[in-house]
């Protein structure tokens, strides 16, 4: 028993030194990540050593170039004129800067969780000095939207785009960094565990010192490791697979190859010296481990001295309390993690990125050279095909070698075949009619490893209905705005996750699991808005919150369509004149 009980302290002694070696490698790691690859100055000044900034003016310029080359505008008329003004305005160089320093900082707060909706692009079209010689009917209708239009969401360009997998790319990023907040936590806390364990179960000095200089050893040896690990992929992978980024992002392989070893290589580096700083640390210890045990001695001498009950009360209530804090914070920080989670979704993301909606089969072929490809996109719910969406592949086969850059659109049993080769491609869809009816699957690499005809069958769920939206204006008999009034929905709705972390700003819900009470209230323009999804409603004037000297307008209805905007005025009565009509009929 003796024997079996040295022989399990033994591997819980080697365990835990293991363990706090990597859990320390992990919270050195996600510390130096959080100030350079998690922040946004750090990412703005890699921007313009790189010249992104000059190159997507230049993109920009070019790309207007063309459109006006192949639509030929008329500069003579007006109306045209005062478009393209528009137009010159957006695109200028200072607004490109801003909007690029602002989408970076707005792009990591999204990230971090400090922002619940992506970054908001800014337009500025200021009506040149002239407008007023424009004919009012030309320009009346583009002036009263443009005047209201001051930025844009990057989620609604995105949907209106139909780059769905943009915004899954974008939320599992997001989902990456939320795992990497709580990695942090858990590691020192983790740590502090394993100390616990070491100090309960090993009373000699020696031992508890030898256990720490083998941890740090430990951790700088998984730091060394990362570092090669990482100059190795800089230095010999990523060159030759630059290829599969140039197809995501449209920029010049020197860029992005020049931009990824600028943010990776100060990461290796740090690792590297890190990796032989704490290796000599540990061996600095172990050479005055005499030293260190004579401390620790003269601390557990002064410690017996103190009375029998206070020693044990000190000892023991003293390891209990941390330990039970260690445990406790341990669960809370799982907890806040799992509800997390949940909240945000990550589970769609988690399960898109390992491609649980797909399934593969192999049918062999007699010749060995022949890779086909057959891709199926099928309903989730119904297992009904999906024609008309268009499937790219991209990539680099090994037998035979060449590259491949090909398309085809699924027919009416949802099917798209591709004749390759041995070799992992890229898969992306697109919807050429622009249907937003399903939701269209994150690109992936998939790998063709046996000949014959591969059947890849995707399944893909349908969207739920956008959201619309309802503007109430409210004016007086004057015509004027009436600001500052509340507005709610006489029913309560039914709240969802997605829906519960994109509210509107002005308008907002009363705290409730399930459903919920909408309310809004009218701005400086007299509007309130209703973001909700499509139906019909009906809407009631707060009597707390209104002017004594109007009549409060009965309940109405109002009606919301998916992905439209809806305006309906309410004129208010003055009490007074009302009474004196009242009294006129009389």
């Amino acid at each position: 028993m003796k024997v079996f009980t040295k022989v399990l302290k033994h591997i819980l002694f080697l365990t835990t030194i293991v363990l706090t070696g990597l859990c320390l490698f992990t919270f050195i790691l996600s510390l130096n990540i959080n100030n350079t690859l998690m922040n946004s100055e750090y990412h703005k000044t890699l921007l313009v050593k790189n010249g992104v900034y000059i190159h997507i003016n230049n993109v920009i310029d070019t790309s207007l170039d063309e459109i006006f080359n192949n639509l030929q505008i008329d500069n003579s008329n007006q109306q045209n004129a005062e478009f393209l003004k528009m137009l010159e305005n957006t695109t200028s160089s200072e607004m490109i800067n801003m909007n690029m320093n602002s989408v970076t900082k707005q792009i990591f707060q999204y990230f971090r969780g400090e922002r619940k909706n992506l970054p908001d692009l800014y337009i500025d079209i200021n009506t040149p000095s002239n407008s007023g010689s424009l004919h009012k009917n030309d320009v009346e209708t583009a002036l009263d939207i443009s005047e209201q239009i001051k930025k844009i969401n990057m989620h609604a360009i995105l949907l209106t785009l139909n780059r769905s997998d943009i915004l899954e790319q974008l939320s599992l990023v997001k989902f990456v960094y939320f795992s990497a907040s709580y990695i942090t936590k858990l590691s020192i806390l983790l740590i502090a565990l394993m100390l616990m364990i070491i100090l309960m179960l090993f009373r000699k000095s020696n031992l508890i010192i030898k256990w720490l200089i083998s941890a740090l050893f430990v951790c700088g040896i998984f730091n060394l490791v990362f570092s090669i690990a990482l100059l190795i992929y800089l230095n010999r992978i990523l060159p030759d697979s630059i290829y599969w980024f140039t197809m995501s992002v449209p920029f010049d392989s020197e860029i992005i190859l020049s931009y990824i070893n600028d943010l990776l290589f100060p990461l290796s580096f740090f690792c590297l010296i890190i990796g032989i700083v704490f290796p000599i640390l540990s061996i600095l210890i172990y050479a005055f481990r005499k030293k260190f045990a004579k401390v620790l001695r003269v601390i557990k001498v002064l410690a017996s001295k103190l009375p029998s009950k206070s020693k044990i009360l000190l000892k023991y209530g003293f390891m209990t309390f941390v330990l039970i804090s260690i445990v406790f914070t341990m669960g809370f920080n799982i907890y806040a993690f799992k509800t997390a989670y949940e909240s945000n979704n990550f589970s769609n993301i988690v399960s898109k990125l390992t491609n649980t909606n797909t399934v593969t089969q192999v049918i062999s072929a007699k010749n060995d050279t022949i890779y086909t490809l057959e891709v199926k996109l099928k309903d989730a719910t119904t297992d009904m095909p999906i024609p008309d969406i268009k499937i790219s592949v991209a990539g680099q086969s090994k037998t035979p070698r060449k590259y491949c850059n090909t398309s085809e659109i699924t027919d009416k049993d949802g099917c798209a075949k591709f004749v390759l080769g041995q070799g992992t491609f890229h898969l992306s869809f697109t919807s050429p009619s622009f249907s937003n009816e399903y939701t269209l699957p994150t690109p992936f690499f998939y790998e063709i490893k046996s000949a014959g005809l591969t059947i890849l069958t995707v399944n893909m769920t349908k969207n739920k209905p956008a959201h619309g939206v309802a503007e109430i204006e409210v004016l007086n008999k004057e015509n004027n705005p009436v600001k500052n009034l509340e507005l709610y929905l006489d029913e309560e709705i039914e709240l969802e996750t997605e829906q519960n972390s994109e509210q509107d700003n002005d308008s907002f819900v009363s705290p409730n699991i399930k459903t919920a009470k909408y309310f809004s209230v009218t701005n400086n323009e007299g509007i309130a808005l209703f973001k909700l999804p499509p139906g019909k409603y009906y809407t009631k004037f707060s009597k707390m919150k209104f002017p004594h000297n109007y009549v409060i307008p009965e309940m109405f209805e109002i009606s919301i369509s998916s992905d439209y905007v809806t305006r309906y005025t309410i004129r208010l009565s003055d009490k007074y004149e009302e009474y004196i009509d009242q009294q006129t009929e009389e």
